[in-house]
């Protein structure tokens, strides 16, 4: 008997944990089960435990909340790291618009001006000198095309700011 067994029975009692267990984690899971029913950790334990002991469901369910309030921990956490992680580049964006230096200001233009001056080298500078084109590794157009949006973007935060003045 593995783990995997008990899916069935325990999502009668606890659905996340029920789904939880037939996956990677449920020997860690299956772990919990046993210590918090007072058993040994093994599958045909915990299964005579939740068909006999009376107090299963609740001590199972209470083991639901806790995963469930760790889920929601975990992506309240990740959700606040994403957010501030914004809020650091829109300052970082808002202090380069009000920045003295003329290079400070425009850095991003120059950026773009420079990819786009590299593509047309490449397909229409190469071909007039009559040199093979070069295979571009995809990653090269995603490069670009990042640069292109962040320039593209800070054109627009930049406007923002001067509108807000």
């Amino acid at each position: 008997m593995d783990w995997k067994s008990l899916e069935g029975d325990l999502a009668k009692v606890a659905p996340v944990l029920g789904g939880l267990i037939g996956g990677p984690a449920g020997a860690g899971i299956g772990s919990l089960l046993a210590s918090a029913l007072g058993v040994p950790n093994t599958p045909s334990d915990v299964q005579a435990a939740l068909k006999t002991d009376p107090e299963a469901a609740v001590k199972i369910k209470q083991i639901e909340a806790n995963v469930q309030i760790a889920q929601i921990t975990a992506e309240t956490q990740k959700i606040a790291a994403a957010s501030a992680q914004v809020v650091a580049v829109n300052d970082t964006l808002t202090a380069e618009a009000k920045g003295d230096s003329y290079w400070q200001k425009n850095h991003h233009a120059y950026e773009s001006s420079f990819a786009l001056l590299m593509v047309a080298a490449m397909y229409v500078g190469l071909p007039i000198a009559h040199i093979p084109v070069p295979n571009v590794d995809p990653m090269v157009w995603v490069m670009i095309g990042g640069i292109l949006g962040v320039t593209a973007w800070q054109a627009g935060a930049v406007g923002k700011i001067k509108a807000s003045q």
